[in-house]
């Protein structure tokens, strides 16, 4: 099984959090969809819960993709 570890993932979304700051359109919300399904692929369900939060900070709303991968991350950790 792919296991994506934790600083690479948050390397590769803190930019991403950034442009989506700066972004009025939020193109990069793609990014973020991409990210969580593919760390929830590979059951890493606290790491999605740990970037959802990150997003959170950083005023980045969940869209229904992203709260719908969250909130089974919460189901699978019990």
């Amino acid at each position: 099984m792919l296991m994506i570890r934790s600083d690479k993932a948050l390397r590769f979304v803190r930019p991403r959090i950034l442009e989506t700051v700066y972004d009025s359109v939020s193109s990069s919300s793609y990014g973020h969809r991409f990210l969580f399904g593919l760390v929830a692929r590979t059951k890493q369900h606290d790491l999605v819960l740990h970037l959802g939060k990150q997003m959170e900070l950083e005023g980045i709303a969940y869209d229904l993709y992203t709260l719908n991968i969250t909130i089974n991350c919460f189901c699978r950790l019990g």
